[in-house]
């Protein structure tokens, strides 16, 4: 399960952040740290006009927060440790997925729960296409596709693996899955894409459905061109360390692995989440990236990223039980 791998990371990530100065990191401070969490932070999602923020964690709340003040306006109790959020595209559907095999369908300006779908595994990821349409995948690999309104299923998809992660191209021409990650055409279900990588801990189509950012639990993200012969480009996520070796005290560096990932409405920014409580952000210049800034505050893993609709903010959660939000450079 996600969060158990990235338990299974932490005295490793510890150590190297606490080993190494890096002085790459920004000075930049975060404009607001939210503290209601009692547990490690699982998900962060902003609704679709911007206004609130929407973030969960593994005991099984789900806050809701106004965007500007930052104060709490309304918590959900899921029921058990919560993995996912999404909204709607109209903004008024939220989709928390939860260890109790349930999608739950909230309103999220009353609260008030609009309907639970029950699944016979734990769904670990949800998203809601452009077209309105609700997916959810879990470890057994089938993707379903459910009218939210009715709660009916459609149709449904076997995936290649575990579905670990999901995302609806904003054209609603592709869907991608993980892990090892995947391309389909999202009307046919007809794949496209078979691509060497896993994408478990994260993966975002860009908004034609060419490009594609996944979070490597081998190390760093990758940028995906998509086609025929799919090729990509690295986002380093590396950490340099000092150890006795043959020589004496010898220098390395470790890509470390990205354990959420984000892409800015105007596909100029992706954002990361770092196993040694780092944010990565890689600005998108002629589709190159740019040497990522670093932004420095959690104490553990980042395991969930943001952006705004506007971009005017970037909201991370963590591991260490925060939320951090970030004004946007």
């Amino acid at each position: 399960m996600k969060f158990a791998f990235l338990l299974t990371l932490l005295p490793f990530s510890q150590t190297l952040a606490q080993s190494d100065a890096d002085s790459t990191v920004s000075k930049q401070k975060p404009i607001a740290v939210l503290e209601r969490h009692h547990a490690a932070v699982t998900s962060a999602r902003f609704s679709p006009d911007g206004q609130l923020l929407a973030t969960s964690d593994l005991s099984g709340q789900v806050i809701l927060w106004r965007t500007g003040s930052w104060t709490s306006v309304r918590i959900l109790n899921h029921g058990s440790e919560v993995y996912a959020l999404a909204f709607s595209p109209d903004g008024k559907t939220l989709a928390s997925s939860g260890g109790d095999m349930r999608i739950m369908l909230w309103n999220p300006l009353t609260g008030k729960q609009l309907r639970a779908i029950t699944n016979n595994r734990r769904a670990l990821c949800v998203t809601f296409a452009p077209n309105g349409e609700l997916l959810f995948g879990g470890e057994d690999g089938i993707i379903h596709f459910v009218d939210p309104a009715t709660g009916r299923e459609s149709r449904t998809l076997k995936a290649d693996g575990p579905a670990w992660s999901l995302s609806v191209s904003p054209d609603n021409s592709a869907l991608a899955t993980g892990l090892p990650l995947r391309v389909w055409d999202y009307r046919t279900l007809k794949k496209t894409s078979s691509l060497r990588s896993l994408g478990q801990l994260g993966a975002v189509l860009f908004p034609d459905g060419k490009r594609l950012a996944s979070a490597e639990s081998t190390g760093g993200a990758l940028l995906w061109n998509l086609g025929d012969s799919a090729t990509y480009v690295p986002l380093r996520t590396t950490v340099e360390r000092r150890a006795n070796g043959p020589k004496g005290l010898e220098s390395f560096t470790v890509n470390m692995p990205i354990a959420s990932i984000d892409l800015s409405r105007d596909a100029k920014q992706i954002a990361g989440g770092g196993t040694t409580g780092l944010v990565y952000i890689w600005m998108l210049t002629n589709s190159q990236p740019s040497a990522p800034i670093k932004l420095a505050g959690h104490t553990m893993t980042v395991t969930a990223v943001a952006f705004s609709p506007s971009g005017e903010f970037i909201a991370s959660g963590s591991l260490d039980r925060t939320v951090r939000i970030w004004q946007e450079r």
